[in-house]
């Protein structure tokens, strides 16, 4: 009988044990490249994800400049090329005749030259929003896609010329909205 009682105690400490041990919280391995370390441990930690940093090939979470990497899942930090001719054709909208040229890529932004009446201008374009790498992180972590089609990006796009934003698109509704007139 006591060998019974004794059993049972130890195997309910047993169970205990195991339902604690898998109920902890887990942590996010992270590896983040330099430039953005701060930025993504001040995203996670505002919205209280556990993380430790690690080695990339080790890491659930890796952040690079150009892309993000989550479980396998490659989310690309840029703009696919079909976005990239639309976003060309509605700067021709703005500025019929002129001629454009994709002068440089950054961190979830692109800029153009364009030159036009005998003078070159410069369209920087850049992801909506004034937290939108803190949205996308949140949107990957919980695998909405709020972002990404396909793992490409699909942000809202601000399209700002001489420090007037000029128009934004939204690719995922195909939607344009001028901010003044002078385009089509």
């Amino acid at each position: 009988m006591r060998g019974k009682v004794f059993l049972i105690v130890i195997l309910t400490f047993l169970t205990i044990a195991l339902v604690i041990f898998r109920t902890s919280t887990q942590r996010l391995k992270l590896f983040c490249e330099e430039p953005l370390k701060s930025v993504v441990v001040k995203i996670l930690e505002e919205r209280r994800v556990a993380y430790e940093f690690s080695e990339p090939r080790e890491a659930d979470l890796v952040v690079r400049m150009n892309q993000v990497v989550y479980k396998g899942m490659v989310y690309h930090l840029e703009w696919e090329e079909r976005i990239n001719k639309r976003i060309e054709e509605l700067i021709l909208l703005h500025f019929p005749g002129a001629s454009i040229k994709s002068s440089s890529a950054g961190f979830l932004s692109k800029s153009y030259e364009v030159a036009f009446q005998d003078s070159t201008h410069k369209i920087e374009l850049r992801v909506a929003g004034d937290d939108a790498l803190a949205g996308m992180i949140e949107s990957i972590l919980s695998q909405r896609n709020d972002y990404f089609e396909n793992g490409f990006l699909l942000a809202p796009i601000e399209a700002t010329f001489d420090g007037q934003k000029i128009f934004t698109y939204d690719p995922r509704a195909e939607q344009v909205f001028f901010e003044k007139t002078g385009g089509s």
